[in-house]
């Protein structure tokens, strides 16, 4: 997928049951209903972690709401723990975990029980999207998370996997540590390694070092212009993210 088709469509598909987004992409009632989407893992903090999710045909319910016998989508009704029965057309299940994107953010901790999330909603043909605020970060972790766990892929293949349908994906380096070490402890071995470099630490992909590479030719001040680019690109992604939460409060 190149940028100008991710501008047009901002919910990625990475499966044919799951998806990757940011704000803009969830927040888009047309797309989430054309895609048919069941369940959502909002990583976000922030504004947009109270996202309503507001698709105009029922309501939306917490993960924790929902009984741990439901079969989501293979039966008619969906039973709450509150005892009331919703048919299951009208629901939308939303997990929340507010994770920083900060490369001081615990994430290893927290990975399988969301991996579990996105699975049982696969596993009963539901159709789930991960967000965070600008779908690079956060998400991408745990989609890549996903894949290594339950697709059997390794974490590289993952990666290129993930990019190829969106391509604006950056986990930052905290995330991609504790994804190393989450790959080790599912297989057993690495195929990605953090690379530790006098500018920084990247991870063993081609297009990182590449990039680590160019910053060390070209001298301290441009690795500086460098990380404040990338910076100011997250920024804007964010930015237009808070514009769409806002446009759709005001409504």
């Amino acid at each position: 997928m190149s940028i100008k088709e991710l501008n047009k469509n901002p919910l990625s598909q990475i499966t044919e049951n799951v998806y990757l987004s940011g704000v803009t992409g969830v927040t888009n009632v047309d797309l989430m209903r054309s895609a048919g989407i069941t369940h959502v893992l909002n990583l976000a903090a922030g504004d947009a972690s109270h996202l309503t999710y507001d698709l105009g045909h029922g309501p939306a319910i917490a993960d924790d709401d929902v009984s741990q016998n439901t079969s989501f989508i293979k039966t008619s009704k969906v039973s709450t723990l509150g005892g009331d029965m919703v048919d299951n057309a009208q629901v939308l299940i939303v997990r929340r975990e507010y994770l920083r994107d900060s490369d001081d953010q615990s994430l290893l901790s927290y990975l399988d029980d969301l991996v579990d999330f996105v699975s049982k909603a696969v596993s009963v043909g539901g159709k789930v999207v991960v967000h965070c605020m600008a779908g690079v970060s956060r998400s991408a972790s745990v989609v890549l998370a996903y894949l290594v766990r339950e697709r059997a892929m390794s974490l590289r293949e993952a990666h290129d996997h993930v990019i190829a349908c969106r391509p604006v994906i950056r986990p930052n380096m905290g995330f991609w540590a504790a994804l190393v070490e989450y790959e080790l402890n599912i297989r057993g071995e690495n195929s990605v390694e953090v690379l530790d470099y006098a500018a920084g630490s990247v991870p063993s992909l081609d297009s990182y070092q590449k990039e680590m590479q160019l910053r060390l030719r070209l001298g301290w001040m441009d690795h500086l212009f460098y990380n404040l680019a990338v910076q100011f690109f997250i920024l804007i992604a964010q930015m237009m993210g808070s514009l769409w939460i806002f446009s759709d409060y005001s409504k």
